[in-house]
């Protein structure tokens, strides 16, 4: 099987004739000729933002490079010992306490004990089928 930057760049090759054989449109050649877009250049398009955001999702994040700014639930790197070497699942909550702004990292609804050196974005749930038993 290709892996997806080759199989992009075979998408992204020369186009042979204007109308295109494909899409029965008039084809964006490489060089511009027109604003008309393939579905063949869309699909390598598509391919390449969604490796990104899957490149984005799967990596850990250090918070000293990149804090992390929307709460909600993520895998965490921590200082905590022992199982799973501190790898906790935590959320990360914007809250007002006292009249005062507060972001914090929360496990079973508490305060963390632990301090989050790395964070990775959680994959979006299964989707639930329709006709499930």
């Amino acid at each position: 099987m290709r892996d997806y930057e080759e199989l992009v760049r075979e998408l992204r090759g020369p186009v042979h004739s204007l109308d295109c054989e494909f899409c029965n449109r008039k084809c964006c050649y490489p060089d511009g000729v027109s604003d008309d877009k393939c579905v063949i250049i869309q699909a390598a398009d598509a391919i390449e933002e969604l490796c990104k955001q899957v490149a984005s999702c799967s990596k850990w994040i250090s918070v000293d490079e990149r804090p992390i700014a929307e709460p909600g639930n993520y895998i965490t790197m921590t200082n905590a010992s022992g199982k799973n070497n501190g790898v906790i699942a935590q959320k990360f909550v914007k809250t007002t306490i006292r009249g005062k702004p507060v972001e914090r990292w929360e496990w079973c609804g508490r305060v963390s004990p632990w301090t989050v050196t790395h964070y990775m974005h959680l994959p979006e749930p299964p989707k639930e089928a329709d006709n499930e038993h």
